[in-house]
């Protein structure tokens, strides 16, 4: 069982809050606590497993990655099964073989089109003279391994932090060259002052 799971029936779903690159997201809440949380249907989740698990969210996080380097989402499915059947064009059809238990899966029982390979390098070239985005070895390495179907073999948060992508050059700003903003509170605020000066 993966560190951190809980059964979405824990869950008493609210209502969809969007569809995207990162799966379906739902507003819901939790039973036990009455609070408000967003939950997420990665791969495994839309084939109907009731667990849901940090790897669900570092499946995101690569779907995040994707999306930030092409500026547009890689699996935008309008209904779950869509949403399926993009993933394995571009992932391939997963299979016992590169997913143990897969075929326990509900929604596994599915007849879906059997896309052979996995596609993804194509969309992430390491280098382009087309346009495309380009992602080197070790970011692919990355990218690869978030979006890794079988979640006992996907990518730990702590991996993925430690990764030598975060390491490449160019590397990434430090804190201290980051630009900031202030507080929406202390924006509204001045806002506030600006209303009731006398000169305007």
């Amino acid at each position: 069982m993966l560190q951190g799971c809980r059964s979405v029936d824990e869950f008493e779903r609210l209502n969809k809050i969007d569809e995207g690159t990162y799966g379906v997201v739902y507003r819901a809440r939790d039973k036990k606590t009455g609070e408000i949380v967003a939950l997420k249907k990665g791969t495994r989740t839309l084939l109907g497993a009731k667990q849901y698990s940090t790897a669900i969210d570092m499946w995101s996080l690569g779907c995040i990655m994707a999306e930030l380097l092409s500026k547009e989402p890689l699996f935008n499915g309008k209904t779950e099964v869509d949403q399926l059947d993009k993933i394995f064009k571009i992932l391939g059809t997963p299979n016992e073989t590169i997913w143990p238990g897969l075929s326990k899966l509900p929604g596994a029982k599915v007849n879906f089109v059997k896309h052979k390979y996995n596609l993804l390098r194509k969309k992430f070239p390491a280098t382009s003279f087309t346009g495309s985005p380009v992602l080197s070895d070790t970011g692919f390495d990355l990218l690869n391994k978030l979006l890794t179907y079988d979640p006992e073999k996907r990518i730990t948060a702590e991996a993925a932090l430690n990764h030598e992508w975060f390491r490449e050059v160019p590397l990434p700003k430090s804190k201290e060259f980051m630009p900031t903003f202030p507080a929406q509170h202390a924006q509204d605020r001045r806002m506030r002052r600006v209303m009731k000066s006398p000169d305007h």
